[in-house]
């Protein structure tokens, strides 16, 4: 972790991350299913990202949702399941063979959004659009 890097640098990492996956779904089609998909897991990974900067907890170089929001705060349980169905978006999508449909882009969009808002909450920066 770069000691440089405040947690404002990942919250706009992850927002530009959500604004790309947001836009992609409104023009939808199944060539860029993965590429939504794999947005809204890497804009969750930098949120836990940005949780652990600004309570100066280092972290590993990893992918792994689980592991992050361990290390980030002890509340976890409530968002356990949206990190467990976005894990997969990591790295799947982005190779042949594994390719969401619409309900499950949407399904990870709704998942980016619930830990998103908690991350917010954690944070205390409050709701925005």
């Amino acid at each position: 972790m770069a000691d440089c890097i405040d947690f404002e640098d990942w919250l706009a990492k992850a927002e530009g991350d959500r604004e790309g996956a947001m836009l992609l779904m409104r023009e939808f089609s199944k060539s860029i299913a993965g590429l939504i998909a794999f947005l809204c897991q890497q804009s969750v990974e930098k949120y836990l990202k940005a949780l652990l900067v600004r309570q100066r907890v280092s972290f590993p170089r990893t992918h792994d949702l689980a592991a992050l929001a361990a290390g980030s705060y002890p509340d976890i349980a409530r968002i356990q399941p949206s990190l467990a169905r976005l894990q997969p978006y990591a790295v799947n999508v982005r190779y042949p063979g594994f390719d969401p449909e619409r309900p499950e882009c949407e399904e990870a969009i709704g998942h980016l959004e619930r830990v998103r808002s908690h991350c917010r909450e954690l944070l205390e920066l409050g709701e925005c659009e």
